[in-house]
C-alpha cells in the first residue's frame, strides 16, 4: 500500500467518524438506551446461568 492510499484511508476513517445522521437532537434518549441494554443484561444473566449450571 502506498503512503498516498494510506493517507487517502485514514482520512475517509476520520471523515466517517464525525458523520452525524440529520435526525440528531443532541440529546440522550434513555428509554432508547434501557431499551436495548434490558434485553442485552438478560441475555448475558442467561448465558452466565447456563455456563456456572454446566459446571
Amino acid at each position: 500500500m502506498s503512503r498516498s492510499e494510506t493517507i487517502a484511508l485514514n482520512s475517509t476513517s476520520r471523515a466517517a467518524a464525525a458523520w452525524v445522521p440529520a435526525g440528531y437532537d443532541g440529546q440522550v434518549h434513555y428509554s432508547a438506551v434501557l431499551g436495548a441494554a434490558i434485553p442485552a443484561l438478560a441475555i448475558l444473566l442467561v448465558a452466565a446461568a447456563f455456563l456456572v449450571r454446566s459446571f
